[in-house]
């Protein structure tokens, strides 16, 4: 099970990796974040809902003056507390909120000297209901032009802490280019020498294997069409091994109890797989896998399946269609047919099925021993005997 660390960079991206170096001296996100400022530029009041009091801090204000200091005089107008209160900050939202007056707070004086900074003591307020910086108790509506947004502070990109190479450090992105284009349809096949070359040995092929007859077309049955699929085979350098074109009959179009009846075919069990390793293993026995080519297409056919001809391959008559004797890719019933022709060749050759595992075939005689297992079209033969292997090998083929 592999263990990784999921690293938080401070773009707020997330990278997982095993390679992590822990530096418990550093630690970044302090430094990186401690500069940052949050400037809304539309400032909203505070809304206090208790029946609480209610203080306002003004902000402090430099006066600059002579040298001499001179004594403001103090208003002595009587003001509510309850007075708008302007503040430097940019307003754009008109607040009206009636009520009755309060006592009034005479507003301390203030003496102005060279640099120096005066401030204000907050205002105290006290009402039972909310208050939004509410102004005069006169339902007159007090407009304040806004004054122009502050600019947002630029902020420094952060530095990133760790030293992993990453694609957006890299800038690397790779894109995928496709060299080897496979046809999709027989009309692009047809335009390149080599998939004609492909189509053309397979069709053989399945000629040579009597793979169907052509027929006229039956009145109680409906054909299944079919369809031709193309692949390049690959050298592991990526070179090209060879073209391959394959008919596949298109078996959704089957219809069950007329054109197939039993599809399951057994493959081996896990279990016997490790217990015939184990066997072979404990007596030194020689073990051969071998891969059958083209398996599903010598599988024999019970039903009566029909099947149009492959596109590109018609005959002069092309109202015939195709009888299939042997299976082709794409039946339903395709993995049994070729199953039970297997099973059939290794019984005539003198083996006998598990009853515990239909995909199991044994033969002992004497002091040969010999254990076949199938699984779809791979099949892994050991014995006591490497020679009775290889017969058994060319038999099959």
């Amino acid at each position: 099970m592999l263990k990784s660390y999921k690293c938080l960079s401070p773009e707020g991206r997330v990278y997982i990796s095993k390679d992590v170096l822990f530096n418990e001296q550093r630690f970044p996100y302090p430094s990186l974040f401690s500069n940052t400022k949050s400037i809304n530029p539309n400032p909203t009041p505070t809304v206090y809902t208790s029946p609480s009091h209610v203080t306002l801090h003004l902000p402090t204000q430099t006066i600059n003056s002579p040298t001499q200091h001179q004594d403001i005089p103090t208003p002595t107008q009587d003001t509510p507390s309850q007075s708008p209160v302007f503040c430097p900050a940019p307003l754009t939202t008109v607040y009206h909120t009636p009520g009755p007056p309060s006592p009034p707070t005479p507003p301390p004086s203030t003496s102005t000297s060279f640099n120096s900074v005066t401030s204000f003591p907050p205002i105290q307020t006290s009402n039972a209901s909310q208050h939004i910086f509410s102004p005069s108790p006169t339902d007159e509506s007090i407009h304040v032009s806004p004054s122009p947004s502050p600019q947002p502070l630029p902020t420094k990109k952060p530095h990133v802490p760790h030293h992993m190479l990453t694609r957006s450090k890299t800038k690397n992105n790779p894109t995928v280019l496709v060299t080897h284009i496979e046809p999709t349809s027989v009309k692009q096949a047809l335009q390149s020498s080599h998939w004609v070359t492909a189509m053309k040995e397979e069709y053989d092929a399945l000629l040579r294997n009597n793979t169907w007859t052509l027929v006229a077309p039956p009145a109680h049955k409906q054909p299944i069409g079919c369809k031709w699929v193309f692949r390049v085979k690959e050298n592991p350098d990526g070179t090209i091994h060879k073209y391959k074109a394959r008919l596949v009959a298109k078996g959704f179009h089957q219809q069950a109890g007329s054109d197939f009846t039993e599809t399951f075919s057994p493959v081996v069990k896990p279990v016997t797989v490790r217990t015939v390793l184990t066997m072979a293993v404990s007596n030194k026995w020689p073990i051969q896998q071998i891969d059958v080519n083209n398996g599903f297409l010598n599988g024999i056919l019970e039903e009566e399946v029909y099947m149009q001809q492959p596109h590109g391959f018609e005959a002069s008559d092309k109202t015939l269609v195709c009888k299939l004797n042997k299976a082709l890719y794409g039946l339903k019933q395709a993995p049994r047919a070729w199953f039970d022709r297997l099973k059939a060749a290794l019984i005539g050759y003198g083996f006998k099925a598990s009853k515990c595992d239909p995909s199991l075939f044994m033969i002992k005689t004497g002091t040969l021993h010999l254990i076949i297992l199938v699984y779809v079209d791979d099949i892994i033969i050991t014995g006591s005997s490497l020679h009775h292997i290889q017969q058994l090998i060319s038999k099959l083929n």
